[in-house]
């Protein structure tokens, strides 16, 4: 059984008072949800967390403390994955995509996200995203 361990965010601007959500369509799969990558040797969760969202998006976030979310899922059968999100702030909406991974991207309201992201968990991710945004 091979193990995968990826980390990324769940990157937001506030917009007067309601938060826009950046979600991104990756290239391979075309699926839409949110920054993310494999850890490299030396870094912690936050650190590749960081590293990704900068990479695929050329945005600098700061980390909310206290938002930790975790998905594990059988890609294959022979496989499992774990990925760690975290709430990521910015002041800056110009995202400058990498193409090679990123086919597209897009600022969403809360319910647009909703609907617009692929998978239920990462619905579920932008629930709990939202929740914790409005209770600060």
């Amino acid at each position: 059984m091979q193990y995968e361990k990826s980390c990324g965010a769940v990157v937001f601007i506030n917009n007067n008072s309601e938060p826009q959500f950046l979600i991104i369509q990756q290239n391979i799969n075309t699926y839409w949800g949110y920054p993310k990558g494999h850890i490299i040797d030396g870094e912690n969760e936050e650190e590749t967390a960081l590293r990704e969202v900068k990479e695929e998006t050329g945005l600098i976030v700061q980390l909310l403390s206290g938002f930790k979310y975790r998905i594990e899922y059988k890609p294959r059968p022979d496989i499992t994955k774990e990925v760690i999100f975290f709430l990521g702030e910015t002041k800056d909406k110009d995202v400058v995509i990498d193409k090679t991974e990123v086919q597209s991207y897009q600022w969403v309201n809360f319910e647009d996200g909703i609907q617009k992201v692929t998978h239920d968990v990462s619905k579920e991710l932008l629930k709990e995203a939202y929740k914790y945004i409005k209770s600060k």
